[in-house]
């Protein structure tokens, strides 16, 4: 029996929402190794998930939390932020949380798991990364159609100009590459290449619809986006910048996570996690849940 992938997959059962561990496997589809169900909460709304090692962080944008994770001792915890958190990234001793209605990052202390500060940013703050090269947060504000570069403590450093309204970004090498909304008529996203060097715009990807999740793989130097309005999985070659394939999912397509071989899509309508292979390009199978999934995480556990 071949084994894909661990995945941490977040969905709803029977009006329970919970947090799933699953083992993914080439013949029995899967095997759930963990849960937890949520019963203190009537609603959640997981809007992003990042992993590091058996831990995992979950934004719950819904009751203002982020949520913590160890699978080795089965411990949960969460701690309360601003209004509305979108993303979080961390380094060894902070955790930085995104509020989008909150005009500010929180700071969560790593060891005590609790909140300890805020720092001013943009109108709209939604996604959020830290580059370790220099040290510097950066952070996509919604409304201002820019990046911001900020040391640790908020001092701005730089702006990056956007076509259309910044959402999720990622940071590689010399140039960002950021996913954007611009309305003209019609709504279009933007796959912009910004050169941090010379702070300009180099290229510009125009899919028409709205996207509403996106991964880099960047061994492969490859950027995986759904397209929530025509149901598709767009694969970019960031290199080349341009788009090597569209892939038709259906449904609802709501999360995505990669691993070695594979690219995982959530449906939510469908119920199912589609399986693209990386080489191909093909949907190789789609899996059959029990429950309604949302976001989803490739997780190395050890």
């Amino acid at each position: 029996m071949n084994c894909m992938d661990n995945v941490v997959v977040t969905g709803y059962s029977q009006n329970r929402y919970m947090i799933m561990l699953l083992e993914l496997r080439d013949e029995d589809n899967y095997v759930c190794k963990k849960i937890f169900n949520f019963t203190d909460m009537e609603r959640i709304a997981t809007h992003s998930i990042i992993s590091e090692d058996n831990i995992v962080y979950i934004v719950d944008s819904y009751n203002n939390k982020i949520n913590k994770f160890d699978f080795n001792s089965n411990k949960y915890k969460g701690t309360t932020v601003g209004r509305d958190p979108r993303h979080l990234c961390k380094n060894d001793e902070n955790i930085y949380v995104t509020n989008f209605e909150s005009d500010n990052i929180s700071v969560i202390d790593i060891e005590n798991f609790t909140l300890t500060g805020s720092i001013p940013a943009g109108i709209k703050p939604h996604d959020i990364k830290l580059c370790e090269s220099n040290n510097y947060l950066y952070i996509s504000c919604y409304e201002e159609n820019h990046i911001i570069e900020c040391d640790l403590q908020g001092s701005i450093k730089n702006y990056f100009n956007t076509e259309g309204k910044p959402m999720h970004f990622f940071i590689e090498n010399k140039n960002i590459i950021a996913m954007t909304y611009y309305t003209n008529g019609n709504i279009y996203t933007k796959i912009n290449f910004i050169n941090l060097i010379t702070e300009e715009i180099e290229d510009v990807i125009k899919i028409k619809g709205l996207a509403s999740d996106m991964d880099y793989d960047i061994k492969n130097n490859l950027l995986y986006v759904i397209n929530i309005d025509d149901k598709s999985l767009y694969i970019i070659d960031t290199k080349k910048r341009n788009i090597l394939k569209r892939i038709f999912i259906g449904g609802y397509p709501e999360g995505l996570s990669f691993g070695e071989n594979n690219i995982y899509v959530t449906n939510s309508k469908k119920n199912q996690i589609s399986v693209i292979d990386i080489a191909t390009f093909f949907i190789t199978r789609n899996i059959d849940l029990e429950f309604s999934p949302a976001c989803i995480k490739v997780v190395n556990l050890f």
